[in-house]
């Protein structure tokens, strides 16, 4: 448990230094059989861009094959903490999703397409709807793609 709570803590200043202004939860939890560091926020960097910062904490990986975790114990977390698993989750404002959309529509709506709302996206009223300038992917994935590639900043 001692080496959650100083990778909690690491996490927590290496992500207030490289991504001043935007709030973040981490949180670290014990359970039978290890621990885990759990990293929110809302908007700002992306998952991948935090995600390059916190998984050095991680103490190992799971192995499919075998069905086990396997602890691959290195001098980084033995300094700076470390945790079975490392996990994190973005969520996003409505203006985020609003500029996703807005991003979305100026590249493929068409004339006659009509403009989705962040209500549609959230309902899941755009699964299956096309935009004439895309038909290969509806609605709903062009946006969440638009969502999870975009850095919001501090907004």
């Amino acid at each position: 448990m001692l080496l959650a709570l100083l990778a909690t803590k690491n996490i927590r200043m290496e992500l207030k230094l490289c991504f001043p202004g935007i709030k973040f939860s981490i949180k670290s939890q014990s359970f039978s059989m290890g621990n885990a560091v759990r990293v929110k926020w809302e908007d700002g960097p992306t998952e991948q861009q935090v995600s390059d910062i916190i998984s050095k904490y991680e103490q190992g990986s799971f192995n499919g094959m075998t069905d086990s975790y396997e602890y691959s114990q290195d001098k980084f977390t033995k300094v700076y903490g470390g945790a079975k698993y490392v996990t994190l989750a973005r969520s996003y404002t409505d203006l985020a999703f609003s500029k996703a959309i807005n991003k979305v529509t100026s590249q493929w709506l068409r004339e006659g397409d009509n403009i989705p709302t962040v209500e549609d996206y959230k309902n899941g009223n755009l699964w299956g709807v096309k935009f004439s300038g895309n038909y290969s992917q509806d609605a709903s994935e062009l946006i969440r793609e638009s969502l999870t590639s975009t850095s919001f900043g501090d907004m």
